[in-house]
């Protein structure tokens, strides 16, 4: 049996291995997940409780969902890829996690306004203004979120 007085204190010593952050992917997960929410509430537009939405109009809805998983998940890749000198990677973090942030409000302001104002429209007339504000405004505040998140994962020297 051990001693107190024994026992060593040892210090772990710097690897020289990459560190990297892994906030970023929590970011990018938070995005994609509220990407649903809208979508979803698209797809109850009109909704008659008698009639389950149509095939297409469900393919139709995880198609913008998957197509959006992929392009942010891309984006991250490329922001990766790219070099960057250390100051610009704290300056993309913040970035990054601003327009994450944007881009989960963009999405649940548009949840809100589809809950609000869907009632009694069909899921075509509610797609007509939702698809390009939602293609045109949230998605490409994503694809941003993503590159600079990935610009900030990129791994470090540790000192």
């Amino acid at each position: 049996m051990q001693s107190a007085a024994r026992i060593e204190r040892v210090t772990p010593e710097p690897s020289p291995k990459l560190e990297t952050r892994r906030t970023g992917v929590a970011f990018l997960c938070l995005i994609v997940a509220t990407n649903f929410v809208p979508w979803m509430q698209l797809s109850e537009a009109g909704f008659d409780v008698t009639r389950p939405p149509s095939a297409s109009e469900t393919s139709l809805v995880l198609l913008g969902c998957l197509v959006a998983v992929v392009l942010v998940i891309a984006s991250w890749l490329i922001g990766r890829r790219v070099p960057a000198d250390p100051g610009g990677i704290a300056k993309a973090r913040d970035t990054g996690l601003l327009l994450a942030l944007l881009s989960v409000g963009a999405n649940l302001a548009l949840a809100t306004v589809l809950r609000r104002t869907a009632f009694g429209r069909s899921f075509a007339g509610e797609l007509k203004w939702f698809a390009p504000v939602w293609f045109g405004l949230v998605l490409p505040t994503e694809l941003a979120a993503g590159f600079f998140k990935g610009r900030a994962s990129i791994p470090a020297r540790r000192p």
